[in-house]
């Protein structure tokens, strides 16, 4: 076999652990959050829990910076480590701190001003409640301009692929939570000043948790005072263009919905806001599996295995999607039952924009892997453009289809030829390090069409009501069934020969040390 060979099967087996512990993180951050969030509530109560929400979300507006800097941080770190030069990723490690420091702290001061002015101007809010609600906008920018600092230790552990770090620190995240929300209540203090603080004093605890895991593993966590200004001017140009991007994304999402209140009230932004919850549920576990595969792209690229680096990007297309359709088609088969038991009653439109949202996620994961290709060869400048100028292009197509009166479901369908838009252009740009429109043919839509198409079927034949009375048992049936049923269909026309036996050997491999 060929080094070349070598290193992708061996990042094949690290990607299936690294995925396994991010799923085992997610699971725990999640179960935690659900428990959390509604013992918050009713220690606040409906108004303060409203405040610390909207408060929250405010502050949020902001990662559409921020965001730009953890793409490029994350990229430059898997880069150079890729290169093997230990004094780059110190120098690197050093301008990536610097840059959290200084442009951070600028962004964390436009929060705190510009958050007071709305507090005062525009927030409706109790006027006993605005001193409090101040300081929560004080804690919750102190934990905003904490987690920019995060950033850099973040990207190490990403760039070394030590994703149990990850599992590890959050199970003291969690855990320091818990405690948060159980001592919360037996807090002779303002309960809504006091949960903002505990907030802050968990992100701090958690921060530097991953800062002394980095310094003790990683030889290149030094911090210097010099500042390589090269690398800081290329930094910013890849920050620039990867926020252009973001910019459009955000535009492109509270722009169609602030056109659809205009055109059909609230309740059509209820149920697109329902829409986004249940696809971010389901999607945040392949969006582990995305994270785990990203530094090994960039490193393969950095380190000159392009074939390699092809050959994983297209394996990764395929499993992404395999992973999301496992999750999604049992949610897409029965989302009027699901809304019934989850919600009662639902606003118009919920069911159709959860399951186009879910359509449009799985288009996007043959997408994801594509474009770390695109941020690792660096050239990101075109990417960026086409995707602003499509998403911005979405806003008056969208005030058209409605003005026209016809059905916001053409939204959506709208969005996902985009989605398909998108992707070709990826696979296009994807010439630049050996892609091509045939190698992703063979190596994605050849397996994932056909999976698609036979999996979609099974989901309209399976119908075990005419056995099972009790309609939550019929459910629990046909989800048990849908499911293995997508897992066969996978393994027989998703997978090839190597991989159904490497697949049959490690369900060997764990039966036999079970056994033992």
């Amino acid at each position: 076999m060929s080094k070349s060979g070598g290193q992708y099967q061996g990042s094949k087996k690290r990607l299936a652990k690294n995925t396994v512990l991010l799923y085992f993180r997610q699971i725990l951050i999640l179960a935690v959050t659900l428990y959390t969030s509604r013992v918050v509530l009713q220690v606040l109560g409906a108004s303060d829990y409203g405040i610390y929400s909207l408060i929250g979300s405010f502050v949020s507006l902001f990662n559409v910076i921020s965001g730009a800097f953890v793409v490029a941080i994350t990229r430059y770190m898997a880069f150079v480590m890729g290169e093997g030069n230990v004094d780059d990723m110190k120098n690197l490690y050093s301008t990536s701190v610097w840059i959290q420091l200084i442009l951070g702290g600028g962004i964390t001061i436009a929060v705190i001003i510009s958050g007071i002015w709305y507090i005062n101007n525009l927030m409706v809010l109790p006027v006993a409640r605005i001193d409090a609600t101040t300081w929560v906008l004080v804690f919750s920018a102190a934990s905003f301009y904490i987690g920019l600092l995060s950033v850099p230790y973040n990207a190490l552990i990403v760039a070394h692929e030590r994703m149990q770090a990850f599992a590890y620190i959050a199970f003291v995240e969690v855990s320091l939570k818990l405690v948060t929300v159980l001592i919360l209540p037996w807090t002779p203090f303002d309960k809504l000043i006091t949960y903002g603080a505990l907030t802050v004093f968990v992100t701090f605890i958690v921060r530097l948790l991953y800062m002394w895991y980095c310094q003790r593993h990683f030889a290149e966590c030094m911090f210097k005072w010099h500042i390589d200004w090269s690398l800081f001017k290329d930094m910013m140009k890849f920050i620039r263009w990867a926020f252009l991007g973001n910019g459009a994304v955000t535009l492109k999402e509270q722009g169609i919905s602030i056109i659809m209140n205009l055109f059909l009230g609230t309740t059509i932004n209820a149920a697109r806001g329902l829409a986004n919850s249940v696809n971010g549920a389901v999607t945040s576990f392949i969006n582990n599996f995305i994270q785990a595969v990203q530094p090994q792209i960039t490193k393969m690229y950095s380190s000159g295995q392009h074939e390699a680096m092809c050959h994983l990007i297209c394996l990764s297309c395929r499993f992404s999607f395999f992973l999301l359709l496992f999750l999604s088609l049992p949610v897409i088969k029965n989302i009027d039952y699901i809304l019934s038991i989850w919600l009662g009653e639902t606003p118009e439109y919920t069911n159709i924009f959860i399951v186009l949202t879910l359509i449009d996620s799985l288009v996007n994961s043959l997408s994801a892997p594509m474009l770390y290709g695109t941020l690792a060869e660096g050239n990101i400048k075109v990417y960026e453009i086409v995707l602003t100028i499509t998403y911005v292009a979405s806003l008056p197509i969208s005030y058209l289809l409605l003005w026209l009166e016809i059905s916001p479901v053409w939204i959506y369908v709208m969005l996902i030829i985009m989605r398909m838009m998108i992707q070709s252009y990826l696979v296009w740009q994807g010439k630049a390090y050996g892609m091509s429109f045939s190698l992703f043919g063979r190596e994605v839509l050849w397996y994932v069409l056909p999976v698609a198409l036979v999996a979609t079927l099974v989901g309209c034949v399976v119908d075990l009501s005419g056995l099972i009375n009790m309609q939550m048992l019929c459910f629990i049936a046909e989800t048990t069934v849908l499911l293995m049923a997508v897992a066969v269909i996978i393994v027989l026309i998703g997978m090839r020969g190597g991989e159904r036996l490497a697949l049959w050997q490690a369900v060997r491999q764990k039966l036999s040390q079970f056994k033992a």
